[in-house]
């Protein structure tokens, strides 16, 4: 479990009964354009923007991990060898020349 930082300065406020904490990071004029074009354009403020991008990640990781455990749990292992990618870019290599004919 991670615990919320403690906030330093006297700045704090609350939004939502969570304490907001100033911070403050330097980042290329370019990445700072697209970010805040990203945010107007969902209708958010830059802290929500960020904030759903980092719950984004959160998901997307767990779903990564959710299909590992799923894999590892789906029957036997298989060996992989070089002759197993062979068959499987030769079926592929099959499949892609039926479909484009």
């Amino acid at each position: 479990m991670v615990t919320a930082p403690r906030c330093r300065r006297r700045s704090e406020t609350q939004k939502f009964g969570r304490i907001l904490c100033d911070m403050s990071i330097q980042i290329p004029s370019e990445l700072e354009a697209r970010l805040r074009a990203k945010a107007h354009q969902e209708g958010l403020t830059i802290e929500d923007y960020l904030e759903r991008l980092i719950e984004a990640d959160d998901r997307a990781e767990q779903e990564l991990t959710n299909l590992a455990l799923e894999g590892i749990e789906s029957g036997e292992p298989l060996e992989v060898t070089s002759d197993y990618w062979q068959v499987k870019h030769r079926r592929l290599d099959e499949r892609l020349k039926s479909v484009s004919q």
